[in-house]
């Protein structure tokens, strides 16, 4: 049966323990069906030595595992992106250094969202069950069957994180591994209001004061929800945020008129919502490229990447995406290719087929 950790001392051995460590395996589950921020519900961290399920619910002071998280051992993780957000929500700090395995197996010619699972399979030689997937991480007790199943996930990690780290250097790829890791350090966690018309599915029929109003919107909606610490859908449903920025309702009446938009939002909001709709009236609405690629130049760029990919030996998508290719087409420039070691290993071969 693996143990999970509840008190504060056994919180603190196994800090003084991974503080000595050089790597350390990482993996969260967390909760955010109900929230805008993620519910962490469980902390697994391994060593060579030790396994232990830290309970972030339980009466437990996690401060003294926050200088092993934002300093200390490497951190192996498989694709971290979520569990970055998690930890770093929950402690106000980025985890670092990091080494997400996820990104190294795509480097080294294994497929870009290659799963846990198959990972496990490849360098361990085990086949993980499926039984605790669907599991309600904040639930307790937690059953044997459900801290086993938590514990696999970093139980082969290391093992998976010595293999790809040595491939990397074998194939003379860690460079581009760094590069990557730092460039995925660096983005941003949280959602800019002015920025969040961008996550509304099918802003891209919108124009004009339609998306100024749109973006005001959207804006209004990522501060609620952030404030009530509530998912975004509970705010207001991406479908209404569009039936009002193209109607623009001017009062009240109007509004009450509009179909298409939660009674409950029209009743509880309206006045914040036409509050919204007043302040982008006149407003300059945000930029959106509607440009569409030549399909044959994006058809020449493709076949090129596939063909130094398959020399490579990666997957094309590892080297450059959809987005990557139309920017060239369109401008003969993608800024994601521009830097580190895209631009010296792919850029140079797609540029000479514009």
């Amino acid at each position: 049966m693996t143990a999970i950790c509840t008190r504060d001392g056994e919180l603190e051995e196994f800090v003084g323990h991974a503080a000595g460590v050089e790597v350390l395996a990482l993996d969260t589950e967390f909760l955010r069906e109900r929230t805008y921020y993620p519910e962490l519900c469980l902390i697994q961290a391994a060593s060579a030595e030790q396994l232990v399920l830290i309970d972030p619910l339980a009466e437990l002071d996690l401060a003294p595992l926050e200088p092993v998280l934002a300093q200390g051992p490497v951190k192996v993780l498989h694709a971290c992106r979520q569990d970055q957000e998690v930890l770093a929500t929950r402690f106000g700090r980025p985890l670092a250094p990091i080494f997400d395995t996820q990104l190294a197996a795509a480097l080294c010619g294994y497929p870009p969202q290659w799963s846990y699972a198959k990972l496990v399979q490849e360098f361990a030689g085990v086949e993980l069950g499926k039984g605790a997937t669907r599991t309600d991480w904040s639930r307790r007790p937690l059953s044997a069957a459900q801290l086993d199943y938590a514990a696999d996930d970093v139980r082969y990690l290391l093992g998976a994180h010595a293999a790809l780290a040595e491939r990397l250097e074998a194939l003379g790829r860690r460079s581009w591994f760094d590069e990557e890791m730092a460039s995925l350090a660096a983005q941003p966690w949280d959602v800019a209001p002015d920025e969040a018309w961008r996550r509304v599915k099918g802003h891209g029929s919108l124009s004009g004061e339609a998306l100024a109003a749109l973006q005001a919107l959207a804006a209004w909606r990522e501060r609620r929800a952030v404030e009530r610490n509530k998912p975004r859908r509970w705010i207001a449903k991406d479908e209404s945020l569009l039936v009002l920025a193209q109607a623009r309702p001017a009062d009240a009446a109007a509004l009450r008129a509009l179909g298409g938009v939660e009674p409950f939002l029209q009743q509880r909001q309206g006045e914040e919502l036409l509050r919204a709709l007043e302040e982008a009236r006149g407003a300059t609405p945000p930029e959106l490229d509607l440009r569409i690629p030549d399909k044959a130049v994006v058809a020449r760029l493709r076949q090129t990447l596939n063909a130094l990919a398959a020399e490579l030996e990666l997957d094309p998508g590892v080297l450059a995406t959809r987005a990557d290719l139309n920017a060239l087409a369109l401008d003969g420039l993608s800024e994601r290719l521009s830097a580190g070691w895209r631009a010296e290993i792919v850029a140079p071969v797609l540029g000479a087929k514009l």
